[in-house]
Parts: C-alpha cells; sequence; structure tokens
C-alpha cells in the first residue's frame, strides 16, 4: 500500500502508516478474519495498487501510543507478543497478544473507541477477536479462558455523563468468558473463513463472495408507495414494509400502484474498504444506472 502525506506531517506519521500490517501468504490475522471475504482477497489482490493517507491512519497511532504507555507498566503476564497456528488445512491464524496472565487464564486487549460502541454494547467483533487468541493460546499450550478489554473512549466528554446510558468514565473493561463449546465453535468458524478464503482466491473479481447486509454495516431499508404515474406519495414513506403495505391498501382510490424499497447505504462500502474502488459492486454503486435523485449507496427496487 502506498502512503502519501498530503497535510506534509513529520516523517513520524508516515514511518508509521508504511509500517502498518502487510499480508503474508497463507496466513491470516485474527482481526483480518473478521473481515467480508471480498474485502481480504482484494485488498490483498491489489495491495500494490492501494493508496492511504497518512492523516487518515491519525488514531491507529493513538492507540499504538496507548499500547506502548501501558505495556511498559503491566508486570502481571507477558505482553506484546505474537502468536502463530497453523491449521491442518495449511493457514497460519496470527495475533499479538497486549497481555497475557497464566495464573489468570487472561488475555488481556487494550483499544480505542468511540463511546457510542460502548454506550450499544457492540462488542461482537471484540468476544470473536480475543476469542480467537485464547483459542490459539489454549493450542500453544497456554490456557485462557477469559478475556478482558480496556476500551478508551476518545471522544469521551464529562458533560454528557447526564445523559441515560452514557459512560460514566472515559474507560470501560469488558471481559468475555470462554468454554469448550465457544473454542468448538471457534475452531469451526476459523476451517469455514480460512477454506472459504483459499477458494476465493481462485475466483475473478465478480465472482467473489458477495458482502452480507450485516458486514456492510447496511443502513435499514425504507419503503414507499408511487402511483401509477411512478411518482412517490405523500406520508407513505416508512421503515415497516407492513405499514407501506396497507398504505397501499388504503389509497388503491387515490391512484397507489405499488410498493417500492429503496435499500439502506452500505457504509463500509463506502467509508471503510481499502479496495472498495477495485470491488465490482462498489462501482455498480457508484457508477451504476442509479436515478439522480437517489442518495448515495442507495439501491431502488419494486415489491
Amino acid at each position: 500500500m502506498k502512503i502519501t502525506n498530503k497535510l506534509n506531517l513529520p516523517s513520524a506519521f508516515v514511518n508509521m502508516a508504511e509500517s502498518n500490517y502487510k499480508p503474508t501468504p497463507n496466513q491470516y490475522s485474527a482481526t483480518t478474519l473478521l473481515k467480508p471475504t471480498r474485502q481480504i482477497i482484494l485488498e490483498r489482490r491489489y495491495n500494490d495498487n492501494l493508496e492511504a493517507d497518512a492523516s487518515e491512519m491519525i488514531w491507529a497511532l493513538f492507540g499504538k501510543a496507548v499500547h506502548y504507555i501501558l505495556e511498559q507498566h503491566d508486570s502481571s503476564g507477558w505482553a506484546e507478543k505474537k502468536i502463530k497456528f497453523t491449521l491442518d488445512n495449511g493457514i497460519t491464524i496470527s495475533g499479538i497478544v497486549d497481555l497475557y496472565s497464566e495464573l489468570e487464564q487472561r488475555v488481556v486487549d487494550y483499544k480505542t473507541c468511540t463511546t457510542y460502541k460502548v454506550e450499544k454494547e457492540e462488542f461482537g467483533e471484540w468476544k470473536k477477536q480475543l476469542g480467537i487468541y485464547a483459542w490459539v493460546l489454549e493450542k500453544l499450550g497456554f490456557p485462557c479462558r477469559k478475556a478482558t478489554i480496556y476500551a478508551i473512549m476518545r471522544d469521551w466528554t464529562p458533560g454528557k455523563t447526564r445523559f441515560k446510558n452514557y459512560p460514566q468514565l472515559p474507560v470501560a473493561e469488558v471481559t468475555f468468558e470462554y468454554t469448550a463449546s465457544d473454542f468448538a465453535d471457534i475452531e469451526y468458524y476459523l476451517y469455514q473463513k480460512t477454506n472459504e478464503l483459499t477458494h476465493a482466491e481462485t475466483l475473478a473479481d465478480e465472482d467473489l463472495p458477495m458482502c452480507s447486509d450485516e458486514e456492510l454495516w447496511r443502513s435499514p431499508s425504507t419503503y414507499h408507495v408511487i402511483n401509477y404515474k411512478g411518482k412517490r406519495m405523500n406520508r407513505s414513506k416508512t421503515n415497516n414494509i407492513t405499514e407501506a403495505e396497507q398504505f397501499l391498501t388504503d389509497n388503491r382510490h387515490r391512484g397507489a400502484w405499488k410498493v417500492v424499497e429503496k435499500r439502506g447505504t452500505p457504509k463500509k462500502c463506502f467509508s471503510y474498504c481499502n479496495a472498495n474502488q477495485f470491488c465490482p459492486y462498489y462501482r455498480e454503486l457508484m457508477f451504476g444506472n442509479r436515478k439522480d435523485n437517489e442518495e448515495e449507496g442507495e439501491e431502488e427496487s419494486e415489491i
């Protein structure tokens, strides 16, 4: 990946960005495996053609700084250690453990995030990532049944603590526990995902598995009713298809014709996928036959 420096930042910013993760054949990090298969393949396939600016990686630098400081002052176990384990299919799973305590059978990870993530308790990917770490540690002979994340909220402000559900402190502790059943599920996921990636490497860009709506972070669909002239009827827009169908039934006498679905915007496509410019689906969204009055990334279809 080529790193630009549009703001002419100090060289340290650029050097940090350039030293970021580089793909290794037949090896995937735990965090990489959480991405959609299509995104992983395209980012690797076009790695030399990808471009990012150093200014876009400020929060990554902040996160590295937080990791470094905390790790220098923790003596409860070994810290900042890279772990690897090779599956029977020849694919290696890797990760970097911030802290591990054999006494507590616990892996610890430091993360920087937004307050929104903590408010909404969006911890699913964190649990899966740390679960992979714990599974690998177990395979390497280090017992691990717990994981704790210390989430440092970079946008926390004391003035909002009066609001309901807003974190009362700028740091949150999130703990997960893993059972033998959890490890069996993780192992199944790792083989399923890596086998899918191995197959996907043989496919053309347009034949890669499509990302799911969940993976695309797609916003909810909306529905509206159009009349026989193809015009949207007033007050027919809703997030509920049942309500839209009821509006259609109740307004047949006014010329209501059919319900149209407008799918939500796939936010990850536009803002969080480095390889989107090489993705046929993204190009279709950007340059395909979309109506001029549609919002970026929205797709309209009849019901």
